[in-house]
């Protein structure tokens, strides 16, 4: 659990990094929407796999932690969708 949650401030930071300028590039949205795919990806693949030796409750923490992840994804994949070039 503890190497699941040390991940996560890293992602923030990079997120905030790249949500700082005032016209963010798409590049950087992509890159962002790259590492919420991953994250799901790699919980479910990582417990099938048993690599992080987790207990029942922090296999349900791994699973809800996805959810969030998810959704912001979802939400950054369609905003991207809405940006115009020029």
């Amino acid at each position: 659990m503890a190497a699941v949650g040390a991940v996560m401030p890293a992602l923030g930071g990079g997120i905030a990094v790249v949500a700082r300028p005032a016209r963010v590039s798409a590049g950087a949205v992509r890159a962002v929407i790259g590492c919420g795919v991953s994250w799901i990806l790699l919980g479910p693949a990582a417990r099938a796999f048993d690599r992080l030796g987790l207990t029942t409750a922090g296999t349900v923490r791994t699973r809800l932690r996805i959810i969030p992840v998810a959704v912001f994804a979802s939400w950054q994949t369609l905003e991207l969708r809405t940006l115009r070039p020029g």
